[in-house]
């Protein structure tokens, strides 16, 4: 709304930070020991099936998704709740400003906690420009929770190509368990298998979140619609209203005049019957005329009552059988 001073959005700004702490604590939830992903490593070399290989990296992909999505998505609504600070066109640089040390220092936390070395490199890096692009888009009107399943589709395809054996000279992959299951698939010669099945899940989720933010975008500016048609029709009552009232006045101000001159004719023919000797021919035609404007004065009065009746909705109507033909003479 315009003329509305800027403030903190609390609720974003609160929201992200249970997304941190969440994000720190994901290393007890979540890890490569009750995903089971070195199980279904040593499956795959203990059958030399190559389907075990692609199931320890399914596995390793949904537990980077999982392990790393409450960062990302924390910093972006901490990020966020500020950004109504700002003008549109610094909104960008301020998120970059925000995410990427907010990132950095959660990932020095949970290595300082836990030991685990989280690789900030291209896929943190791509995430990260993911949010500012989706920063650009209008959402404001929509609901946190559909910007987390935005986050969450672009934040799982990119994970899918950190885990690509294909990809592995191109700055992706940099985790140690992600370095095992390449090396894994290598050895069995499931390369082009797990590749494939990363592609397609890749270009899964990618659709998906292209697709879920266009929807969510055209949601959005549904809504603004919606409050800009609404502001409007209160404009517009507020306009009415405020004719009605200068109609009303201006009726009133035409009864009033209407009053009036009737009124002024009784009082000064009342005078004169009082400070002159009239004969009887003169005062009779005084008195046929207070007479006259007595009852046009009547008139006016009653006249008054019925349109204040009829406004208020309190007049009863009378249904009555007309001769069309008379009316039509008249």
């Amino acid at each position: 709304m315009e003329g509305q001073k800027p403030r903190i959005r609390y609720s974003s700004l609160l929201l992200g930070c249970a997304l941190l702490i969440l994000g720190l604590l994901m290393p007890l939830l979540l890890n490569v020991g009750n995903m089971e992903v070195y199980t279904s490593m040593y499956k795959a070399f203990s059958r030399d099936e190559k389907i075990y290989v692609r199931a320890a990296a399914f596995q390793l992909l949904l537990l980077n998704i999982l392990r790393g999505y409450p960062n990302y998505l924390g910093a972006f609504f901490i990020a966020d709740s500020f950004s109504t600070l700002t003008p549109r066109r610094y909104k960008k640089i301020l998120l970059g400003c925000m995410v990427f040390p907010l990132v950095l220092l959660e990932y020095r936390l949970i290595h300082l906690l836990y030991g685990i070395n989280y690789a900030f490199g291209v896929p943190a890096l791509l995430t990260i420009a993911m949010m500012l692009v989706l920063a650009m888009v209008d959402l404001t009107l929509v609901s946190n929770i559909k910007k987390c399943f935005t986050v969450f589709f672009f934040h799982g395809a990119i994970q899918c190509l950190d885990v690509m054996p294909s990809l592995s000279g191109s700055f992706f992959g940099q985790g140690e368990t992600t370095r095992e299951i390449r090396a894994a698939s290598a050895f069995l010669q499931a390369d082009t298998f797990l590749n494939l099945s990363l592609l397609c899940v890749f270009i899964l989720l990618a659709l998906s979140a292209c697709l879920y933010t266009v929807l969510v975008a055209d949601e959005n500016h549904i809504r603004l619609v919606s409050r800009q048609k609404e502001q409007r029709e209160h404009e517009l009552m507020i306009a009415r209203m405020s004719e009605v009232e200068n109609r009303t006045y201006r009726e009133v101000y035409h009864v009033a005049h209407d009053l009036k001159t009737p009124l002024t004719s009784i009082i000064n023919y009342v005078d004169l019957l009082k400070n002159e000797e009239l004969t009887p021919d003169f005062a009779n035609d005084y008195v046929k005329v207070l007479e006259r404007k007595s009852m046009r004065l009547k008139t006016l009065i009653e006249d008054l009552f019925e349109v204040s009746k009829a406004n208020s909705g309190n007049m009863e109507m009378e249904l009555t059988v007309i001769d069309f033909g008379e009316l039509v003479e008249q």
